[in-house]
């Protein structure tokens, strides 16, 4: 907070007009520079353009070093990204990626801080800001202000969700051959928002960012190709996309990858070489991977079987809201594991896994109900959390439904459908 309070005394520099003052001069050469689609104060050498395609890692780097531009670009990638961390978590971060080279340098970093922050004014002032350099060709702010457009208040604090204007600025974009953009319009058709469900062009503009180097869009057709998304379903090409993508740090691909080695999907199977993808995702602070690294070390999957240190993984991706997690929290309380046994916290563990849409959780609170386990029988409960579970297709709820004489064929159906449906529509 010290540091984000230093951002926020240079940014107070700024008038009402949002022109740039430091030091008590105003420079209106860098002012203009922001609306000929540059980034203020960046040498051609370290433009949008060079680095528009790399991962956070790579971001990191160049931003410690004081590029102002990495330092927006890092900026906006961790507040868009939902799994690296909490909402609360990513917001801070991202603001202190804003360093004094860019906030003392582009108008465009100071209305995004100000934007999230509401130093000065209101957020909707801060938005027309972004996107009046959007209009001035900008790309990264034609970028941003679809952000803004298509995740509403979870990016950008009191501004309205507008899906198809958000398309508008992914597609200006994306025609300049901005890679973050086409990302973002791949995942407009990927989920039909803003524009009608196209996977075909879905993977046309995911493709036209992976080529680019883009670490998310190589990811992202790793999954198109493993899921038969748009494309035929192919493992060797998606364990190759995966690939690349981890080779640049991104965590989202080295868990991937990490599934691919320790399932033998697209690549030889190798446990071992799928822990290291999973640690070094988790040390990225990928909360899913945090679980998967547990997971192995409770299991002894490519580790020695070691169930104090899976805990601790458990711990962090629960802490973080990660259902699997607190599902298995659960099952260490219900069956002793490191726990003394305790069949009410295990319920409650549950009980929270279970609010997250967890089949397993919901399952498992199905037996809690019909076994007695930490909470009075009661069959009627028993057979509604089997039901969500078993809604979901997972079989051992639908056996229970069917072990207590309840029909599950529409549930059955409903599975099926839902199989067609693998894809996960969430953002890089």
């Amino acid at each position: 907070f010290f540091r984000y309070r230093v951002f926020a005394t240079v940014y107070s520099t700024m008038d009402q007009a949002g022109n740039t003052e430091v030091s008590g001069q105003c420079n209106p050469e860098i002012c203009a520079n922001i609306f000929k689609g540059q980034v203020c104060g960046v040498s051609e050498e370290h433009s949008v353009e060079r680095l528009s395609t790399w991962g956070v890692p790579a971001l990191k780097v160049e931003a410690i070093q004081g590029d102002g531009t990495a330092q927006l670009l890092l900026a906006v990638h961790l507040a868009a990204d939902t799994e690296l961390l909490g909402e609360t978590e990513k917001v801070q971060q991202a603001c202190e990626s804003l360093g004094y080279e860019a906030i003392s340098s582009s108008p465009l970093a100071q209305a995004l801080l100000e934007l999230w922050q509401s130093l000065r004014g209101s957020p909707q002032l801060s938005f027309l800001k972004i996107q009046g350099a959007a209009q001035h060709c900008n790309v990264l702010a034609q970028w941003i202000a679809g952000l803004c457009l298509q995740k509403g208040p979870s990016f950008a604090p009191r501004i309205e969700k507008n899906p198809s204007a958000a398309v508008q600025w992914f597609r200006k974009a994306s025609d300049r051959g901005f890679a973050p953009a086409q990302l973002s319009l791949s995942f407009c058709y990927s989920g039909g928002n803003g524009v009608p469900l196209n996977p075909a062009a879905a993977v046309e503009w995911c493709q036209k960012a992976a080529e680019q180097g883009y670490s998310a869009a190589q990811n992202r057709l790793g999954l198109f190709h493993e899921t038969a998304f748009g494309v035929s379903k192919d493992l060797v090409a998606a364990a190759e996309w995966y690939r690349k993508a981890a080779m640049q740090g991104y965590p989202h691909a080295l868990r991937n990858l990490g599934y691919c080695l320790k399932k033998g999907f697209g690549v030889p199977k190798d446990e071992a070489a799928a822990v290291e993808m999973y640690r070094k995702a988790a040390d990225r602070g990928l909360v899913p991977a945090q679980f998967n690294l547990g997971f192995c070390y409770e299991n002894g999957i490519g580790v020695p079987k070691d169930e104090k240190m899976a805990l601790k993984l458990y711990l962090l991706a629960a802490a973080h809201g990660n259902a699997n997690a607190q599902h298995q929290l659960g099952r260490f309380y219900e069956n002793g594991v490191v726990f003394a046994k305790d069949e009410k916290l295990a319920l409650e563990w549950y009980k929270k896994s279970a609010a997250l849409n967890s089949k397993w959780a919901q399952f498992s609170l199905g037996q809690c109900y019909e076994k007695g386990i930490g909470v009075e029988k009661n069959k009627d409960f028993a057979l509604e959390w089997y039901r969500k579970s078993g809604a979901k297709g997972y079989e051992e709820a639908i056996a229970a439904l069917n072990r207590l004489g309840e029909s599950t064929e529409s549930l059955q159906l409903g599975a099926e459908r839902r199989s067609k449906m693998v894809l996960v529509m969430t953002n890089p």
